[in-house]
């Protein structure tokens, strides 16, 4: 199997499984958890969120920083006078370098830490789950929506979601932000009509990939209800 296919199924089952969780809160008319929700059942954690939160922070300016030395080094190629030229390429090396070593440095560490933050995350919120469940009245089991093939679905997969919204993925999202916005700062200061143009073309390509999303996601919630009958039908074999 392709590293593609791998991919695909991959991001496939994660539709299934926020497809399938979207199902179960409408049917319980719960509402799903809040942004400030998550982050305050993190607050043991929030050192290391806020510190992850900084790296990834700092990372975001690595690209649009790495543009302006990459448009100071063809300034530089571009000078008659050797002396200016050297002079440049010199400032342009030693950012260069300075920009690889703190850009290392930085996604290194905000991956580790918001890694870990994740992790301890998804450990306590498991076990809290658990408890709660082995202190659910019979009655509670004898809902069909909640047999023991979709409890343990729920247990494996919806913490695992819960960690996303902390983890390395998160300052991946942040930084991405910081680099758009301060990339698009630095893209109208040297050239506003590129810039517009490049953000109509950003845009045309975020519709293509938000129809794509939905009509995957609907797709996966179709494929949901046929593996509730599987997992119920392994769990049955095991306890049997």
């Amino acid at each position: 199997m392709s590293q593609s296919e791998v991919s695909l199924s991959f991001n496939e089952e994660e539709t299934r499984n926020e497809a399938e969780g979207e199902e179960l809160l409408k049917k319980s008319g719960a509402k799903p958890a809040s942004s400030s929700q998550i982050l305050k059942y993190a607050k043991p954690e929030m050192k290391f969120f806020v510190t992850g939160l900084l790296l990834a922070t700092i990372r975001g300016f690595s690209w649009p920083i790495f543009a302006v030395l990459y448009g100071m080094l063809f300034k530089a190629l571009s000078y008659p006078e050797e002396s200016s030229s050297d002079k440049l390429l010199y400032i342009v090396l030693i950012g260069y370098i300075t920009l690889g070593v703190l850009g290392g440095i930085t996604t290194w560490l905000s991956g580790y830490i918001m890694g870990l933050v994740g992790e301890k995350l998804n450990v306590r919120l498991r076990m809290d789950v658990y408890k709660n469940l082995m202190g659910q009245d019979v009655s509670y089991y004898e809902n069909p929506d909640h047999s023991i093939g979709k409890l343990t679905a729920r247990l494996a997969t919806d913490s695992n979601n819960v960690q996303a919204a902390v983890d390395q993925r998160l300052a991946d999202v942040l930084k991405d932000v910081i680099s758009f916005f301060v990339g698009l700062g630095v893209a109208f200061y040297f050239g506003y009509q590129l810039a517009l143009f490049c953000i109509l073309a950003s845009g045309f390509f975020i519709v293509i990939q938000y129809i794509i999303s939905k009509s995957v996601k609907k797709r996966a919630l179709a494929e949901t209800h046929l593996e509730d009958g599987i997992s119920k039908i392994t769990s049955e074999s095991i306890s049997n």
